[in-house]
């Protein structure tokens, strides 16, 4: 918006125009031309600042700059200073005479959205690291939770315009700190709880989601958890925290290996019913499918091996039940190659966290 085109601007002109409205033709007259030497004096009693295309632009990225991208939401928003952007702001043409600056300031505006998603994960109800939260913003299954929190990463875009503010709220929000990481461990959790309510709702006829519809969502927690121990075990987070997430990794999988019972028993659900291998009615039949890819579970497991120590006991306990499948066949006939494989994998993850401690 030009600096002619302010309310304040306006209501000037129209004071102005009142006031000269009620004057003979001669006082109007007289009264402009007074005016008109007023502003010519003190136009030559300052130095010449040049016209008005000489007069440096708008700052990239500063609040002129990107007012009217930032009152939009997340998941509408196009940068005012972007190339192909539309907008109607004057000074936020990227035309300041240097090349780029229009990218520039939207890589600053993406940067800013992006540390506030950060700061703002540990909010969300899905389970998601910082960069899946971002993602998720047009999903349509987002928990309430989640949904408020992607509007407050909105408000807070809309508010900080630069830097400065950015800092602020850094100082109030530190990533990884132990409010965040407690705050992000505990939602991971009760998404956990989620989806297994979930399942147990569905076994009782009482809606939920299937065992399929677990096994990815458990398996999406699973990627997710790695992303946080990929960006900030490294990076800050303390020793008490990471414990936290591992622990969530290891509870995970013995809660899929326990559970291989028919959950619908007495039912007419078919076993197998449009889901390829993927067993319909035992979580832990389902997971040994080749469309459940029980192998990205296992990588994880495998990536987080130096943080495991502290559940040894766990995961020899998973050893042990798995070793039993494969000895004794699973009801249901699951393949014995797969649980052989599987038994030899948790073999080797017990040895090599062991080998660590």
């Amino acid at each position: 918006m030009s600096r002619n085109s302010t309310p304040t601007f306006g209501l000037r002109k129209l004071t102005l125009r009142d006031r000269d409205a009620g004057m003979p033709v001669t006082t109007r007259a007289r009264s402009g031309q007074t005016r008109d030497l007023q502003a010519s004096q003190a136009t030559s009693s300052r130095p010449s600042a040049g016209p008005s295309s000489m007069q440096p632009a708008a700052r990239p990225g500063s609040s002129r700059a990107t007012a009217s991208s930032s009152r939009l939401p997340p998941s509408r928003r196009q940068v005012a200073s972007a190339p192909g952007g539309d907008s109607s702001d004057d000074d936020s043409d990227g035309s300041d005479g240097k090349g780029g600056g229009g990218q520039e300031a939207a890589s600053r505006d993406n940067d800013r959205l992006a540390a506030i998603y950060q700061m703002m994960c540990p909010f969300n109800e899905d389970g998601l690291s910082p960069p899946g939260f971002a993602a998720s913003n047009n999903r349509p299954d987002l928990a309430p939770g989640t949904q408020l929190a992607h509007r407050v990463v909105g408000a807070l875009y809309a508010l900080l315009h630069d830097d400065d503010g950015l800092n602020t709220l850094r100082t109030w929000i530190q990533v990884p700190g132990p409010q965040w990481s407690t705050q992000l461990a505990t939602n991971m959790y009760r998404r956990f709880q989620t989806v297994t309510d979930g399942l147990r709702r569905n076994a009782a006829g009482q809606g939920g989601q299937d065992v399929v519809r677990t096994i990815d969502a458990l398996r999406g927690l699973y990627v997710n958890i790695d992303d946080i121990r990929i960006r900030y075990f490294g990076n800050g987070m303390d020793a008490v925290h990471q414990r936290s997430f591992m622990t969530l990794l290891v509870r995970i999988m013995e809660y899929i290996v326990l559970n291989n019972e028919d959950l619908y028993r007495g039912t007419n659900r078919p076993a197998y019913a449009g889901e390829g291998n993927r067993n319909e009615r035992r979580l832990f039949a389902c997971f040994l499918a080749d469309e459940s890819q029980p192998g990205e579970f296992l990588r994880v497991l495998r990536n987080t091996n130096g943080h495991l120590a502290h559940e040894i006991e766990r995961l020899s306990s998973i050893r042990t039940v798995v070793q039993g499948y494969a000895e004794n066949g699973v009801e249901g006939g699951v393949e014995h190659v797969r649980l052989a494989r599987l038994a030899g994998a948790f073999t080797q993850l017990v040895q090599s966290v062991q080998s660590r401690t």
